[in-house]
């Protein structure tokens, strides 16, 4: 046996390698035996008897013991950290994009809007505003219908507030990392930097506040803890782009 490659890194190889050949972070255990079976024996220099169970011991440790992969249904799979693989995102106004894998793209951080559309692209426009919508709705959901800063829990009072700006991320425009569910009032408070959060997602108010008129220190004497959601947490990184953005320090994390 090739001690450098045990067979659960080798699986995780052989992952990455199906994810990128089908452009696509969901998998199943067939397609690893079917295409990747003989790339896992070489690498661990295996000449088991009953290599198919030996790969789906280990597709099952790497569901249970790592944050690698999930398990979606029986004998299929889903790559969970996609910036580990070379994987093309899709531009939602695409024709083969259909609003019923929208949902599925913005999950996988794979959905972008574009720049700009001609003011005559109608069945453009509306594909980004349904694109818009379920991305606020998945947004809710990771944050259970809450606003991330106070107790609001009523969804006509509640949006996916960008953390990086829309006109300024064309990228992370439609990232679940770059949105936070925030009440009508925290919107625009954290929108000009009234507050921002730091690199463990605390809750930091800007140095003037104590100068701002009364309703506004009123919300920002409420606004003390961030609630975290479920799923994708606020990447670091368009953390910094805001607190940069809005005058705050910021230091290499």
């Amino acid at each position: 046996m090739n001690l450098d490659v045990t067979w659960r890194e080798a699986v995780k190889k052989a992952v990455k390698k199906v994810v990128e050949r089908h452009n696509d972070p969901e998998f199943s255990r067939q397609v690893l035996i079917d295409e990747e079976m003989d790339y896992i024996k070489e690498l661990t220099d295996s000449e088991g008897k009953t290599p198919e169970q030996t790969l789906s011991r280990n597709l099952q440790e790497l569901w249970k013991e790592e944050d690698f992969i999930s398990h979606e249904e029986s004998g299929i799979y889903r790559l969970l950290n996609l910036d580990t693989v070379d994987i093309q995102t899709v531009d939602v106004t695409e024709d083969e994009v259909s609003d019923d894998v929208i949902g599925h793209l913005i999950e996988d951080n794979r959905l972008v809007f574009p720049h700009k559309l001609d003011v005559k692209e109608t069945t453009a426009k509306q594909k980004v505003r349904l694109g818009q919508k379920k991305l606020r709705e998945l947004c809710l959901e990771n944050y259970n219908h809450r606003c991330a800063f106070c107790e609001v829990e009523e969804d006509d009072l509640l949006v996916a507030g960008h953390i990086a700006r829309w006109s300024d991320d064309k990228k992370n425009r439609g990232s679940l990392e770059n949105v936070i569910s925030m009440c009508r009032f925290h919107d625009p408070l954290f929108e000009h930097g009234y507050f921002t959060l730091t690199e463990d997602l605390e809750v930091e108010l800007h140095p003037e506040w104590k100068g701002y008129t009364r309703p506004v220190k009123m919300i920002l004497k409420r606004t003390e803890v961030f609630f975290e959601p479920d799923g994708p947490v606020p990447n670091k990184t368009l953390i910094m782009k805001h607190r940069n953005r809005c005058g705050y320090e910021v230091e290499e994390w």
